[in-house]
């Protein structure tokens, strides 16, 4: 494990105190209803990331080839997780291809 960021005020900026990266989120779990309802009100999608954690309250920072079993240790501990995307070379934060930091 490389890091761990919790996704709270400032949101998906956030991984940016872990370490200089880009980091690619493309596969958000369900959007919960009260961050839908935000959102049908006008919020544009690049404020909603930078502002809301949009269900995702932590990120764990791994190589591809630990993600399975990091995955499976949270769910034995009733802990709902999955991959969200990865990290790459360059610096900023995109999050289903809106850019937020």
């Amino acid at each position: 494990m490389h890091g761990m960021a919790h996704i709270t005020g400032g949101a998906f900026a956030n991984l940016l105190r872990l370490r200089r990266a880009s980091y690619e989120i493309d596969s958000l779990p369900r959007t919960p209803p009260i961050m839908e309802l935000i959102r049908s009100r006008g919020v544009e999608d690049a404020e909603m990331y930078r502002t809301f954690n949009m269900g995702v309250g932590l990120c764990v920072i791994a190589a591809e080839s630990d993600a399975r079993g990091i995955i499976a240790a949270l769910r034995g501990h009733g802990i709902a997780s999955q991959a969200i995307g990865h990290v790459g070379a360059g610096s900023g934060v995109r999050v289903g291809g809106v850019d937020v930091a």
